[in-house]
């Protein structure tokens, strides 16, 4: 049976709306394995400068998992 998260986040500043989003975490057991896969649909309301934080800042959050999975 797969797992899955869902949710949304809105990034504001000084109460100006600056992106929302929704993510799909996946998880599926592969039988050897566990396979995720991440889905995010970004609106910037500023541009692709947010664009580009949100696929740094999910790149660094999954590098980081890989990381702290292997080491343990």
């Amino acid at each position: 049976e797969d797992l899955r998260l869902i949710y949304t986040e809105s990034i504001q500043t000084e109460g100006t709306l600056l992106s929302t989003s929704l993510a799909t975490v996946s998880l599926t057991d592969t039988g050897t394995a566990t396979q995720m896969k991440v889905t995010v649909h970004l609106v910037s309301l500023v541009g692709d400068e947010m664009v580009q934080g949100v696929q740094s800042g999910w790149t660094i959050a999954l590098n980081n998992l890989e990381k702290y999975i292997t080491k343990n």
